[in-house]
């Protein structure tokens, strides 16, 4: 449990990359190691845990590895993660893994959970 990889897709590219992050005790939050461009692959294929995560474990992020985005990841309500730019106030953005179109809004921490839409 001391590191955990997510997979997400870049906000501009609609290219999948994986997250590492890794935390140095067990009550302490996760901090980003790296972002990896990868081929996508099927998910069912590969074995490991698909433990679900807390986003207020995650303390740090890595910019896209695609578009250098440094802003925190979104998260669509199909359950897809992508890089997104910073952002201070609501905005609208598509998802690349659904193309649905959401309104986000900031949050505490580092990535912005997903808003009314």
């Amino acid at each position: 449990d001391r590191t955990v990889i997510l997979h997400a897709r870049c906000g501009k590219s609609k290219q999948f990359y994986l997250m590492r992050y890794r935390r140095a005790e067990r009550k302490k939050p996760y901090e980003a190691v790296g972002a990896y461009q990868a081929p996508l692959f099927d998910q069912e294929s590969i074995g490991g845990s698909r433990d679900m995560i807390s986003l207020d474990l995650l303390n740090s992020h890595s910019p896209c590895p695609y578009c250098s985005a440094a802003g925190p990841s979104a998260i669509c309500q199909c359950g897809g993660m992508f890089c997104a730019p910073p952002i201070d106030r609501a905005t609208t953005m598509t998802c690349p893994w659904c193309k649905g179109t959401e309104t986000f809004s900031p949050a505490y921490g580092a990535i912005a959970n997903r808003g009314a839409g």
